[in-house]
């Protein structure tokens, strides 16, 4: 017996929220999450599994409002730094995302409690169509804010109109626009200079065991000796000096 039409709907758009949130991290990269007064926290891609060469990480898709920040480790002493951001920081990031967040409880609770209730009372065209105009109200409110401060995150006009364009054609996309956009900023600091600022004691040491394992990965796959192996060797001491 095949499902019903109501419950494709709805495997859908779950389906198409979770694609939405899902991130692929370069082996030297890893994502700080802000998790209210608790501070943040430090997550990195499956090692086990690669999609386009790169590591998968789904973030916890029942807390969209939690903003991500992307970093990237570097072995060499001098990282490229991103001329287009500056000196953006998750603060200052945070702060020109604050109060968008609340566009999100109207798209959620449509798309999950309401869409349901519509499919199965079969309530009519009526109520389905007011609440389909509280969700883009919702999403529309967190645009305009997402374009007012479009310059302070240092955004690209094409990139601001894709997301828009896809946050008004898939309500599920626009449920996850703060961790998309934040995502998508690139911080000035190294991953581990701004974990060393801002993680607990506890949450830094399991970040630099992670790092330090990658780090070995590589220096077994590089050749004893070589310029790039010492290299990797020198960058493992320093991390492991700096948790000692």
């Amino acid at each position: 017996m095949l499902p019903s039409i109501e419950v494709l709907a709805m495997v859908l758009i779950a389906g198409l929220y979770l694609q939405d949130t899902l991130l692929l991290l370069y082996d030297n990269e890893g994502v700080l999450e802000r998790r209210g007064p608790d501070g943040y926290r430090v997550h990195f891609g499956v090692l086990s599994f690669h999609l386009a060469g790169r590591n998968p990480y789904v973030p916890n898709p029942l807390t969209p409002w939690r903003v991500l920040f992307r970093f990237a480790w570097h072995v060499d002493a001098s990282p490229p730094q991103h001329p287009l951001t500056g000196n953006l920081t998750p603060e200052s990031a945070e702060a020109a995302l604050q109060g968008l967040h609340w566009g999100m409880a109207p798209i959620a609770a449509g798309l999950f409690i309401g869409l349901p209730a519509c499919l199965y009372l079969n309530l009519g065209w009526g109520p389905f169509l007011c609440l389909v105009g509280v969700m883009y109200t919702g999403a529309v409110a967190m645009l305009v804010g997402l374009w007012q401060q479009r310059a302070r995150l240092a955004l690209h006009h094409s990139a601001l109109m894709g997301l828009t364009f896809e946050s008004l054609v898939c309500l599920p996309c626009a449920l996850n626009l703060l961790r998309k956009v934040s995502s998508r900023l690139r911080m000035s600091e190294d991953l581990v200079d701004a974990a060393r600022v801002r993680l607990t004691e506890a949450e830094l040491r399991r970040a630099t065991e992670h790092i330090v394992s990658r780090v070995d990965e590589s220096i077994a796959s590089t050749e004893t000796g070589s310029a790039e192996w010492t290299v990797l060797n020198r960058y493992r001491a320093r991390l492991t000096e700096g948790t000692a």
